[in-house]
C-alpha cells in the first residue's frame, strides 16, 4: 500500500504541482480548516487518550498550530524568493543566488504525547516547503490518531498527503522506501531505527528526540518563582513532554526552601493531582507500570499515590541514586527527582552523566552564571528562569543535539528543514577567466601566484 502511495506522490511532485505559492497556501488553508472545524472532536480525542482538559488541549496542541499557520502565511512568499548572494574575487563578474527548492516526498513519524501538534506541525512545514507527505500518526494515542487519519485523508488526496496509524510491526513496509526526507519525533531508541532505515537510501533525517532535561536552581535563584515554573513545566501533560524538567539540581543551601515551594506550587496548580479530573493521565498501563516501578526503594518527599487506572500524582523524590533507573532513563511522567550540589564541580559532574539534553533550565539572577552555563553546556535549547516557554516562538529553532536529536524546526527553520537550497552562479559570456584553462603557461602561473597572495 505505502509503495503505491509513495509512487503517486512522487509522480504528483515531479509534475510540478506542489511548487507554486498558490498551491502551498491552498493546502495550508485546508489544514487550517481541518483544525478549526474539528477543534471540539480533537479535544475530545485528547481527553480520551490523555485526560487533557479542553484548556490544556487548546493551549498546548491547537494554539501553537494556529500561531504557526499565521506566521507561515505571512512570511512564505518572502522565504520562497531567490536570495542574492555576495561576490568573491573570482566571481566578481558573476551573479550568485540561492533558491529554496522542495525536497519531494517526505515521511513524518509522529509521537503519542502531543498527537495533534506533533503530527500537524511538521506536516504544515512540509507543505509550506512544497512537498508531499506520508504521515504516520501514533497508534498509542488511538482515539486522536484514528481521528487524525480520518480527517487528513478526507482533507487531502493520497497523492498530496496520506495518513496512517499503522502498527510498528508493519513499519518495514513504511520505512523501506526512498523518501526525500524523514522527520521523526520520539525516543532515541526508535530514532536509531529511523536513521538506520534512512541510511539505506541516503535519506536526510530530522530527529526530534528527548533526554533528561535538568532544571538547575542556583544559590541566588528566586526560589518561589523557580518552583512555580518548574512545577508548571513538569505538570503539563502529566510530565509526558520531551522538554519537561526531568530532574532538579539545587544548591544545597536552597534545597529545603525549594522543596517547600515545590509542594506549595503542586497544591496550588494541581491539587490532588492523582484524582484531579483536569490533571492528565499516563498514556497506558505499560507506561504507568514503568513509572510506578521507578518509585521502588526511593525516598518520596511528596505524592507517590497511584491507581491502576493510569493515574499517578505529581511526585517529588529525594536524592535518588545516580545509578538508579529513575536517573538513568528519561522519566516521561510526573516524577521529579531532587538532587543537591555543593559546588560548581559537583554540579557539572551530575550534568555530565546525561550530556546534550533537549532542554536546559537555569534559575539564577546572575548574568555571569547564565553566560557560563550557556557557553559551557551542550543542549538543544534553554529557558532562563523559566521552563518550556522557549519553544513557543516561531522565530526560534526547536531541536536537539547529539542524543537529543538532530536538525530543527518551527517558523523559518521548518521551511529550511524541508527545503533544499540550490546555489546558482550565472557566469557572463562577455568575460572569461582565461587563466583557469590549460595549458598553464608561465604567464598564467604568475597570475595565479598573484591571486594566491590576494586570497
Amino acid at each position: 500500500m505505502f509503495k503505491l502511495v509513495f509512487d503517486s506522490q512522487k509522480s504528483y511532485f515531479n509534475a510540478q504541482h506542489t511548487r507554486s505559492l498558490t498551491s502551498r497556501l491552498e493546502k495550508i488553508e485546508r489544514l487550517e480548516r481541518l483544525i478549526t472545524t474539528h477543534e471540539k472532536a480533537l479535544c475530545e480525542g485528547l481527553k480520551k487518550d490523555l485526560n487533557k482538559s479542553e484548556t490544556e488541549a487548546f493551549l498546548t496542541e491547537l494554539l501553537p498550530l494556529k500561531q504557526e499557520i499565521s506566521y507561515i502565511r505571512k512570511h512564505l512568499k518572502s522565504w520562497m524568493k531567490p536570495k542574492k548572494k555576495g561576490r568573491s574575487l573570482i566571481t566578481s563578474t558573476m551573479s550568485s543566488h540561492v533558491i529554496a527548492s522542495p525536497k519531494g516526498v517526505v515521511l513524518i513519524v509522529a509521537p503519542w504525547n502531543y498527537p495533534v501538534q506533533l503530527s500537524l506541525m511538521p506536516l504544515l512545514s512540509a507543505l509550506a516547503a512544497g512537498n508531499t507527505a506520508i504521515l504516520k500518526v501514533s497508534e498509542i494515542s488511538s482515539h486522536t490518531g484514528k481521528l487524525l487519519v480520518k480527517l487528513i485523508n478526507e482533507t487531502y488526496q493520497p497523492h498530496e498527503v496520506f495518513a496512517s496509524d499503522v502498527a510498528p510491526q508493519d513499519f518495514h513496509d513504511l520505512l523501506d522506501l526512498p523518501y526525500d526526507h524523514l522527520f521523526f519525533t520520539g525516543s532515541p531508541a526508535i530514532g536509531k531505527i529511523m536513521m538506520s532505515a534512512a541510511a539505506k537510501h541516503l535519506t536526510p533525517v530530522t530527529l526530534e528526540l528527548g533526554g533528561k532535561s535538568p532544571a538547575i536552581v542556583m544559590e541566588d535563584a528566586n526560589v518561589s518563582v523557580s518552583a512555580r515554573r518548574i512545577i508548571w513545566g513538569k505538570g503539563l501533560n502529566c510530565g509526558q513532554t520531551c522538554i519537561a524538567p526531568d530532574y532538579v539540581v539545587v544548591h544545597e543551601s536552597k534545597k529545603e526552601e525549594l522543596v517547600s515551594a515545590l509542594i506549595q506550587s503542586i497544591d496550588s496548580m494541581f491539587p490532588a493531582s492523582q484524582t484531579n479530573p483536569d490533571f492528565p493521565q499516563v498514556i497506558n498501563e505499560r507506561h504507568h507500570t514503568r513509572l510506578v516501578s521507578y518509585l521502588n526503594d526511593q525516598t518520596i518527599l511528596y505524592g507517590g499515590q497511584h491507581k491502576d487506572d493510569q493515574r499517578l500524582g505529581l511526585t517529588l523524590v529525594d536524592e535518588p541514586s545516580l545509578s538508579s533507573p529513575l536517573m538513568q532513563e528519561e522519566i516521561f511522567g510526573p516524577i521529579l527527582p531532587i538532587l543537591t550540589y555543593h559546588d560548581e564541580a559537583q554540579l557539572h559532574a551530575i550534568l555530565d552523566i546525561h550530556p546534550n539534553p533537549l532542554a536546559l533550565y537555569l534559575f539564577t539572577e546572575s548574568k555571569a552564571n547564565k553566560e557560563k552555563i550557556i557557553h559551557e553546556r551542550g543542549f538543544g535549547g534553554a529557558a532562563l528562569n523559566d521552563t518550556i516557554i522557549h519553544i513557543v516562538s516561531p522565530t526560534l529553532p526547536f531541536g536537539g543535539v547529539g542524543n537529543s536529536g538532530m536538525g530543527s524546526y518551527h517558523g523559518k527553520y521548518s521551511f529550511d528543514t524541508f527545503s533544499h537550497f540550490k546555489a546558482i552562479v550565472d557566469s557572463p559570456t562577455w568575460f572569461d577567466l582565461v587563466f583557469k584553462y590549460p595549458p598553464y603557461s608561465s604567464k598564467k602561473s604568475k597570475l595565479i601566484q598573484f591571486l594566491r597572495k590576494l586570497v
